[in-house]
């Protein structure tokens, strides 16, 4: 986190304080991860995510982030809900703990897969992906 937030200082990037703003999904998927957790009293999310996406903040900034964060999400779903409406997968091994304590369930599929695939599209399409939940706003309103 400390080179990206170094990087955002070198001439032609963003700067450090479109860095620290692009920390701000993150901060909602913790805010998400509390609520979850305040209701059904059992962690849906790990802390990698969040740490996953405040690194992806401060290297892309807050409105690439925020395209990343919808986009993985969606992919995510998409995966998730057919994964359920086949059958479920098989867990391979019994769940361990991580880093952080956190215990996933025997048949929980990972998120930080698709926000790096989420992240590569932003990235690599920017024409398609960039500025996603504006377009889709945009799209909406009009």
């Amino acid at each position: 986190m400390l080179w990206a937030l170094v990087g955002a200082f070198f001439p032609g990037n963003f700067g450090a304080l479109h860095a620290a703003f692009g920390m701000l999904p993150a901060l909602f998927l913790w805010m998400v991860a509390w609520v979850f957790r305040a209701l059904t009293h059992k962690d849906g999310l790990g802390f990698g995510d969040i740490k996953l996406l405040l690194l992806l903040g401060l290297a892309m900034g807050v409105e690439n982030t925020f395209s990343v964060l919808l986009l993985g999400s969606l992919q995510g779903a998409l995966v998730g809900i057919t994964v359920q409406l086949a059958g479920g997968h098989q867990a391979k091994k019994p769940a361990t703990a991580t880093d952080d304590g956190f215990v996933p369930p025997p048949r929980a599929i990972p998120f930080g897969p698709f926000l790096i695939l989420a992240a590569f599209e932003v990235l690599l399409l920017p024409d398609i992906f960039a500025h996603l939940p504006f377009k889709i706003s945009q799209q909406l309103l009009s």
